[in-house]
Parts: C-alpha cells; sequence; structure tokens
C-alpha cells in the first residue's frame, strides 16, 4: 500500500513537468493514494480537479489498470493485479 501512495506522490510530480499529461497524471495519482476506494467519474472529476475524465477512464480499463466495480452508475476502482501497475511500481523499487 505505501508503494502505490509513493508511486501516486511521484506521478503529480511528473504532472507539474508534463502539464500536457497532467490530468492523466492526477487521475491515476488518485486511484493510487486510494487503491481500496471505488470512485464514480463525477467523483473522479471533483477530487483529482479535471474535466472530461471518461476517456481517460476508458483507456485505463482497456490497460487493465482500472476494473469496473458497479453499472449503475458506473463505478472504477485500482486494479493491484495489473501488470502495467506493477511495471510501474517496479521502475521505484
Amino acid at each position: 500500500m505505501a508503494e502505490l501512495i509513493k508511486l501516486g506522490n511521484f506521478l503529480e510530480y511528473l504532472g507539474e513537468l508534463f502539464p500536457e499529461a497532467r490530468s492523466t497524471l492526477r487521475i491515476l495519482a488518485l486511484f493510487l493514494k486510494n487503491p481500496e476506494e471505488t470512485f464514480t467519474r463525477y467523483r473522479v472529476e471533483k477530487e483529482a480537479l479535471v474535466s472530461h475524465a471518461r476517456p481517460i477512464l476508458q483507456r485505463f480499463v482497456s490497460l487493465g489498470i482500472l476494473e469496473i466495480v458497479d453499472e449503475n452508475p458506473i463505478s472504477y476502482r485500482l486494479n493491484k493485479n495489473s501488470y502495467v501497475l506493477r511495471q510501474m511500481l517496479d521502475l521505484l523499487v
């Protein structure tokens, strides 16, 4: 769990370095810092301070980083078994 929070903090710094990727990094950081939480698109947009989160969330689902846990409304959760996520964590170790 601590590794996920550390990665989330790192991604926030990357958002400052690469402002064109800021929304993507903020959303990913939100899920990494709250790995047990479930988020709707509205809540993601509110807490990550981004607009138009849907395409980013859909991309994360297609990459296996997030999983859909409810359909009405659609709710997302971090997929802690994600290959992509494990590769990102390996970069920090």
